[in-house]
């Protein structure tokens, strides 16, 4: 009926408004040398790196969606980075107008052997959360310039990537904090009654156990 025709009028107006919005919101490109947020280091962002992750670590995931992402080597990352990169993927396929396509050109690294022997500076792509990402011309279109990379640096920070920075003018660099843990679990409390703990002491724990579980 009218109303019935109306109604997706409706849902298809706001649709449209909704898209014009995301490929048409300005984007700030970043320069060589420029990292997001800027004053602040990765370490500060994203936090250190406290493991080397095998490649069937449960906190791993595969990347599928080779539709709009391109994987030069491993596609392996962890859950947030490829929730952000899926976001990004998209971005790039809009602002580009199906141009160019996202590439992951590194993410992440498998553990090194002997690393204690080593001076390789440890990056979280050992635990699958950063990555060096570059575009690539679909077709005919014309290959990726130095200002599309400094596009693609303003994209991710739209994309809200945890940190982006800009090494050079044909790739950029992201990482994202550790995947926070989501999982349902039931936990045992043990309060200690005995008469050593007084009654004020007591009341404090039973205070903290409620907070804790809330």
């Amino acid at each position: 009926g009218r109303a019935g025709t109306d109604c997706m009028w409706a849902q298809a107006v706001v649709t449209v408004a909704l898209l014009v919005h995301v490929t048409s919101a300005a984007v700030t490109p970043m320069s060589v040398g420029q990292v997001s947020p800027a004053g602040f280091t990765e370490a500060v962002v994203c936090g250190p790196v406290n493991a080397f992750l095998p490649p069937s670590s449960p906190l791993l995931v595969q990347n599928s969606n080779s539709s709009t992402i391109a994987f030069m080597g491993s596609n392996l990352t962890n859950v947030r980075l490829k929730n952000k990169l899926s976001t990004l993927a998209v971005s790039v396929a809009s602002y580009f107008g199906g141009s160019k396509k996202l590439v992951v050109l590194s993410a992440y690294l498998p553990p090194i052997a002997n690393f204690s022997q080593t001076n390789v500076l440890v990056s979280p792509q050992y635990e699958g959360r950063a990555a060096y990402l570059g575009l690539a011309a679909i077709g005919t279109n014309p290959v990726p310039t130095a200002a599309d990379i400094g596009l693609l640096g303003g994209l991710a920070v739209q994309a809200q990537l945890d940190w982006v920075a800009v090494p050079n003018a044909s790739m950029i660099y992201v990482s994202v904090l550790p995947t926070a843990c989501d999982t349902n679990m039931d936990l045992v409390f043990l309060l200690d009654g005995s008469s050593s703990i007084t009654l004020a002491n007591f009341q404090l724990m039973k205070n903290f156990v409620q907070a804790l579980s809330d």
